[in-house]
């Protein structure tokens, strides 16, 4: 069976360099941030999505699904 262009894309980001990278790349695209696009980041907004969609994340509740599978870390673990 021939892999798809979203297996492969999640092949390549599924492991913890392709995590960094990935995370990079949307950091670098402005995915994350609150403001407002103007047109200039509004492209690479756009692009952020593009490489989500293609990893077949296709809306918001694959994001949020893909977002609450991330563990925790110790930096966000309670501390008593």
């Amino acid at each position: 069976m021939a892999l798809t262009l979203t297996d492969r894309y999640r092949s390549v980001f599924n492991t913890e360099d392709g995590k960094i990278v990935l995370s990079d790349i949307l950091d670098m695209c402005n995915f994350f941030s609150l403001v407002e696009p103007g047109a200039d980041t509004l492209i690479l907004r756009n692009l952020a999505m593009k490489i989500l969609v293609k990893l077949g994340i296709n809306d918001k509740s694959d994001i949020t699904g893909a977002l609450l599978n991330i563990p925790y870390t110790d930096l966000y673990k309670e501390t008593k």
